[in-house]
């Protein structure tokens, strides 16, 4: 039987600190399994990155986190 894995996009603006402006996250549930292709999952942590960017007050970051469900 075939593990699966809950993928989850974590969003980060860094913010700026220096005027107040205090980093942040988000969370997003992935429609996607760990075995993705690499280059959909490329595709969709820029999209994300792109949409966020329009409500970020600092620099974004996208890294996927993997969860192994049994």
């Amino acid at each position: 039987m075939e593990k699966f894995i809950k993928v989850k996009a974590v969003v980060i603006d860094n913010g700026d600190p220096s005027v107040g402006i205090d980093p942040f996250f988000w969370e997003i549930e992935c429609p996607f399994y760990g075995d993705e292709d690499e280059d959909n999952k490329e595709f969709f942590r820029k999209e994300i990155q792109k949409l966020y960017k329009e409500f970020a007050e600092g620099k974004i970051h996208v890294f996927y986190s993997y969860e192994k469900i049994d």
